[in-house]
This record gives C-alpha cells, sequence and structure tokens, in this order.
C-alpha cells in the first residue's frame, strides 16, 4: 500500500505598507474559484498568517475551513482570523466567489488605541485572539458595517483616509471581542490549544520573546518540554520548514520593520534583528524575500506588492 502524502501547513507573510493602518487586498484579482493551484487543482492545505484576517465575501459560496470545522461561506459573510490560526477557502465546484481582505496588527492596534489603559488592552487582546468564526450580515450587521466602512475608504483614499480608518479600527476591534465573547460556533481553541501543532505555539512565543538572542532547536524544545528531534518532527510535519528556518524567517520579518522606520545601517539592522553576522543577514534575507536587504531599503515601496503575496514555504534541503 502506498503511503499516504501528509498534509503541509504554510506560513504565509503578510506585510502593512508603511504609513497605512491595514494592508488592504481589494479589487477584482480577488475574484476566483478559491483553493486551486496553478495546474487547476484543488488544494486542501491550511495555512496562517503572521496578522490578523479579516475576510468580506460579497458574493458566491464554498467552504471556509477554520482548522479541524468547516463551514458554508456565501455573500454577504465576514470572517475574523487571529494570526497563528490555521485555516483555507475553497471553491470546490469551481464557482467564482467575490472576497476582499484586511490584515491587522491588532497589538500594534491596542497599544495605540488603549495603550492607556491596560485592562481595555488586555481586554481586546484576550478576546481577538480566542479563535476564528465566520458571521453573515443578518448575524451580526454591525461587525459587517465596519468592515465594509474600512474595505470603502481603503479602496476610495479620500482625504484623510487614514485617520478615518484608525477610528474604524477601535470600534471593529471591540465589536470582535464582543463576538468572541458570545461565541456561538464553539470555536474558541487557537493554534497553540490543537492538537498536532498545539505544542509549537510556545515556539513561536519563544522566539517572539528572545529573537534578538542567541536561539538554538534545543532552546525551543525545552519551551515546548519535548525532545528536540520530536519538535522537529512536527515543525517539518506542521509547516515544512525547520524550527530555525521559522526562527530567521521572525528575524528578517523584524529587520524589515526596522529598516521601514529607522536610518540605522544594514550591520546595525542585522544585529538588532539576532543576526550573528551581516553576511547570514543577508543571506537568508535573499533566501526569503528574494533581494538583498541593500536592494530592499534602498526602494523598498517596490516590494511591498511581492512580500503581500509572497509565501514562506521551506522544504528540507533548502539550506
Amino acid at each position: 500500500m502506498g503511503n499516504k502524502k501528509k498534509k503541509q501547513m504554510e506560513f504565509r507573510y503578510y506585510e502593512i505598507p508603511y504609513g497605512e493602518p491595514v494592508l488592504a487586498l481589494l479589487g477584482e484579482h480577488w475574484n476566483q474559484p478559491y483553493g486551486f493551484d496553478r495546474d487547476h487543482q484543488l488544494v486542501t492545505d491550511l495555512h496562517f498568517h503572521n496578522l490578523m484576517e479579516i475576510g468580506c465575501c460579497y458574493e458566491g459560496t464554498g467552504e471556509l475551513v477554520l482548522e479541524a470545522e468547516k463551514y458554508a461561506f456565501c455573500g454577504g459573510m465576514v470572517s475574523v482570523i487571529p494570526r497563528k490560526f490555521p485555516h483555507t477557502t475553497l471553491s470546490p465546484g469551481g464557482e467564482v466567489s467575490r472576497w476582499e481582505f484586511l490584515f491587522l496588527d491588532i497589538e500594534k492596534i491596542a497599544e495605540e488605541l488603549y495603550g492607556q489603559d491596560r485592562r481595555m488592552y488586555e481586554w481586546i487582546l484576550s478576546r481577538c485572539g480566542r479563535g476564528a468564526f465566520c458571521r453573515n450580515k443578518a448575524e451580526a450587521p454591525e461587525l459587517y458595517r465596519l468592515v465594509v466602512m474600512i474595505l470603502q475608504e481603503m479602496s476610495r483614499k479620500r482625504e484623510r483616509y487614514q485617520e478615518m480608518v484608525r477610528g474604524l479600527l477601535g470600534a471593529l476591534l471591540v465589536e470582535i471581542a464582543r463576538n468572541t465573547g458570545e461565541n456561538p460556533t464553539g470555536m474558541e481553541r487557537s493554534l497553540g490549544e490543537r492538537t498536532g501543532a498545539q505544542h509549537l505555539f510556545s515556539a513561536f512565543e519563544y522566539v517572539s520573546l528572545h529573537y534578538t538572542q542567541e536561539i538554538r532547536a534545543r532552546d525551543l524544545a525545552a519551551a515546548c518540554h519535548m525532545s528536540e528531534s520530536h519538535l522537529r518532527r512536527l515543525f517539518a510535519q506542521a509547516m515544512a520548514m525547520s524550527p530555525m528556518d521559522y526562527v530567521n524567517y521572525v528575524r528578517i520579518e523584524k529587520a524589515c520593520q526596522r529598516m521601514k522606520t529607522t536610518e540605522e545601517s544594514i550591520a546595525a539592522t542585522a544585529a538588532q534583528s539576532g543576526f550573528v553576522s551581516v553576511s547570514a543577514f543577508n543571506r537568508n534575507f535573499r533566501r526569503i524575500l528574494g533581494v538583498t536587504p541593500r536592494e530592499w531599503k534602498k526602494s523598498p515601496e517596490n516590494y511591498q506588492g511581492r512580500l503581500a503575496q509572497y509565501r514562506i514555504a521551506y522544504h528540507d534541503g533548502w539550506e
């Protein structure tokens, strides 16, 4: 009997353009059948993001897969998916659906809006990180209205649209928090609470806290209370990358943020992002983003589209 191919989980990186409150994926490009590869074969592998994803379906039908659960989607529906939550959108019959998407850095938004009110800040992050859910506009009219208003502002870009969107985001986060509190679909589990990849969440959090320091695979294994060999197996099976691939991905993400907001040298960025040398920084940067840090820093606006569509999917033997 042949071996059944194991599903793999992708980590997709989306970057918010400099100066914008959110990343908005708008327009006709997102009118398509979902879940098909370039050979027009249906692909059901799950993926997750570094940012919260909010999708608005205007037309069409299909399946929204939220980890182990499947939900029918249709026009007039909003999906809210926290970062690191496994999911995918499928159009099994090949029907074209019309979607638009927002990607949010809720930690940054909550800090800007509620940094002086730590109880509110913690409430927002706790509620908005509970789990994924979907609602139609009849069930959650306020949520649907807020999402559509933000999408319209990001599309039209009228005078002071950034300030308008930032104001709407405060209301949107509260409305998302209200919906996760009600949680009628019972989806309060995050990636870190699920079987298979459950222990990897501790590794993600460890890297988020210590990426500027030396990190070894055994450090991540210890954080997850498992053997190093088991950790490597979980990363390979669930994410199609090694633990150190993930560490370097996070460091590159942080380096991009620094290069957009500081005038420091490449060497300083490399050091502040956790790389032991400029050569290691350059090598990993080119491998992940396809350009050198100097090229990216010289003209970062040229790479916003590339970053928005780049899929992090390492495979054994790339090193």
